[in-house]
């Protein structure tokens, strides 16, 4: 059995996660949206004269103007978003659209809102050079983020996240956005789930947590390819490894024997 350290989510208070066996997507990482030198730029949303957009549950859509997403003078795919970056702007063009599917076969939270309908191909600049690795998709994630790794309350802005790619049933690259959204801790409400500021919070710890950003400042304390598991309280009770009573966590010397498991951290 593999060894792997186990992180285990308790933002003020219990949310569903995934089981301690190890998932197909469960490496640590070291960035957030996984778009090298574009890691910190925020795109504002309504930049097109006569079209809206707003986020739904995830999931981009035109609320006013001509044609719809995809055809018609308002598509996402006609022109470029328009972001500032190095002191000048950079282009991003959504270039293809596929249905998401998440990797891991089923949501980790099984609590969670539903991740996003769609993905998107995105070149940047003029040259088209692609924004991911791999198969160059991106998930179109709401709101903006600062520089040290904290979610920002602004709607009217997007990032772009990238999404890992499976090979031989290991996944590579993308970023923990991404793979948040995945494991169940989308930063969007979800009326059978919880609502938009615990999705938020939820959000924030898992990004945190998956880049081992033990301080909260924006700095990862990982490797790439660092595999991880991830527990809610009842499954980390479960495998021996904490006692909790009235949200008193309490470390146990060791983890029941079948559970081949180090405990990383509680976030």
């Amino acid at each position: 059995m593999i060894k792997i350290m186990l992180a285990v989510v308790i933002p003020w208070g219990s949310i569903a996660s995934m089981v301690v066996a190890q998932p197909t997507q469960s490496d640590q990482g070291t960035h957030l949206h996984g778009t090298g030198p574009y890691e910190h730029v925020n795109i504002e949303l309504n930049q097109f004269a006569g079209c809206k957009y707003q986020f739904a549950k995830g999931n981009l859509q035109l609320v006013k103007g001509p044609g719809d997403l995809f055809s018609g003078d308002c598509s996402i795919t006609k022109r470029p978003f328009l972001a500032p970056y190095n002191g000048g702007t950079v282009s991003f063009s959504i270039d293809a659209v596929r249905k998401h599917a998440n990797i891991l076969g089923s949501k980790a939270n099984l609590k969670a809102p539903q991740p996003p309908a769609n993905k998107y191909k995105v070149s940047v600049g003029p040259e088209k050079t692609p924004l991911c690795e791999g198969e160059g998709y991106a998930l179109a994630v709401p709101f903006a983020w600062s520089t040290s790794g904290e979610i920002l309350d602004t709607s009217d802005y997007f990032t772009f996240a990238c999404v890992p790619t499976l090979t031989k049933g290991i996944s590579k690259g993308g970023g923990v956005i991404a793979k948040c959204v995945d494991w169940g801790y989308p930063p969007w409400e979800d009326t059978s789930a919880y609502d938009a500021p615990t999705a938020k919070r939820f959000h924030q710890t898992c990004v945190r947590l998956a880049t081992a950003d033990y301080c909260g400042e924006g700095d990862a304390n990982t490797v790439d390819g660092t595999p991880i598991g991830i527990a809610d309280m009842d499954d980390a009770v479960d495998a021996g490894l904490v006692q909790i009573n009235d949200m008193k966590v309490t470390f146990l010397p060791k983890p029941k024997p079948a559970v081949d498991i180090e405990l990383e951290g509680i976030w």
